[in-house]
């Protein structure tokens, strides 16, 4: 494993459990790291690229002038996956992290979320 400290409008610590293969991407709980992912991560790494971030506010990534709230660690994954993860990859989340990575896997599917209303 190695770990890396990258700037997302702040730095973003993240570890890279290595392997080959699809890319998973691992996001943790409330309260949580990457920390949270080393019991795990290695035997992922059997079967694809493992990364796992610290969100804002948790672990080494640092608040700074960001939020820690859910919708904007869902823009802090998406900037991430487009700069470390380019192309597709698995998400997989935890309590908190799970609610992240459903969210940013429902706009890769269905857009922006914007409602459309038909007119009459």
């Amino acid at each position: 494993m190695r770990s890396y400290t990258i700037d997302l409008d702040g730095p973003i610590h993240y570890a890279d459990f290595g392997g080959t293969g699809p890319t998973l991407v691992l996001v943790h709980g409330l309260g949580g790291s990457y920390v949270n992912w080393l019991a795990v991560a290695p035997a992922l790494a059997r079967s694809g690229r493992v990364l796992a971030l610290a969100l804002a506010g948790f672990g080494r990534t640092p608040l700074g002038e960001r939020s820690a709230g859910v919708h904007a660690n869902r823009v802090l994954l998406d900037r991430f996956l487009e700069t470390v993860a380019p192309g597709p990859a698995i998400l997989v989340g935890n309590s908190m992290g799970g609610l992240v990575a459903m969210m940013e896997a429902a706009l890769a599917v269905f857009g922006s979320g914007e409602v459309r209303r038909a007119s009459r």
